[in-house]
């Protein structure tokens, strides 16, 4: 099996952090389990933040945790 697969939560934060880079709402979060889904807002939240402060050196790219 492939590493990217195992490791889910990790998965999970980098998903949420490109889609706050994006623009898109924390709502549309696609993960229902409760430790995936706050892993994934809080990817999705330091995405947006830096988004909103213009910090992001390229858009869109994964940020090492």
């Amino acid at each position: 099996m492939r590493t990217h697969k195992r490791n889910t939560k990790a998965r999970a934060w980098h998903q949420g952090y490109r889609a706050g880079v994006r623009g898109r709402p924390r709502s549309q979060c696609p993960r229902g389990a409760l430790g995936l889904r706050s892993q994934w807002l809080e990817g999705w939240l330091l995405g947006a933040e830096e988004r909103a402060n213009g910090t992001l050196a390229l858009f869109g790219l994964h940020k090492p945790r």
